[in-house]
């Protein structure tokens, strides 16, 4: 009888065990001095426990201590910026060619999605180099014997019939001006920690076991700084107060 009421006992606390050393294990952290700092919902997938971040928030260091955002069907961003407080997180394409990536891009299959105004649907056509000058004209994918467009959805097809042109793909509900610019930005609903952060506050787990269900609680009143090395990638541990 003894022993079973020891085996119940230790097994209730285990499990207190693991959360308190655990929240230790989500300290902040950025690949680079003045980086953006990873936190929760973020967290790096070689460096954080996976309870320290939310489903589909992973991040990483790459070799030259960028911040990359690997999305769905191995789409990665370099993340210039996050906002905890409005919940968006800036990125850019290091190739420098924004709509190479896009037609991969499944936003459906993670929690980001391109904030509501300002969209537009597009096609993509590919046309042989003699066809005249037309708008948006993708130079990062054009070479000398094709061109490639990025036609606005709602313009008339017309002038498209009477010269070699293909259409190869269609982007629907993207940002109007991203045929121009090789940034991105994206915004997230789930999970609602905007509020939180606000307050100067800190969201994470309330179990880092089982669920999703967050929690806002204070920030610890401690001074860490240093440098963490790990699979040839530095991170810098930022200051919590």
């Amino acid at each position: 009888m003894l022993v079973f009421l020891i085996f119940i006992f230790l097994s209730l606390l285990f499990p207190v065990l693991v959360l308190e050393a655990g929240r230790g294990d989500c300290q902040p952290i950025t690949c680079r001095k003045h980086g953006p700092i990873i936190q929760f919902p973020f967290r790096h997938k070689y460096l954080h426990p996976e309870y320290c971040g939310y489903p589909g928030f992973d991040v990483y260091c790459n070799e030259n201590k960028n911040t990359v955002l690997a999305l769905p069907f191995s789409v990665d961003f370099i993340v210039k910026k996050i906002n905890y407080v409005s919940q968006e997180v800036h990125l850019y394409d290091p190739g420098k060619c924004l709509l190479k990536k896009l037609p991969h891009l499944n936003l459906s299959a993670s929690p980001f999605d391109y904030p509501e105004y300002y969209l537009s649907d597009y096609n993509l056509f590919n046309c042989t180099a003699s066809t005249r000058d037309l708008d948006n004209l993708i130079t990062c994918l054009s070479d000398s014997s094709n061109k490639f467009y990025a036609i606005d959805s709602a313009t008339s097809m017309d002038s498209l019939s009477s010269i070699s042109c293909t259409k190869i793909h269609e982007l629907s509900s993207v940002p109007r001006n991203i045929v121009h610019r090789n940034d991105l930005h994206l915004n997230w609903l789930e999970p609602a920690c905007g509020g939180c952060e606000a307050q100067g506050k800190k969201c994470s787990f309330k179990n880092y076991t089982t669920g999703h269900q967050i929690q806002c609680i204070n920030k610890p009143n401690t001074k860490k700084q240093g440098i963490l090395a790990k699979k040839n990638s530095y991170v810098v541990i930022t200051n919590t107060q």
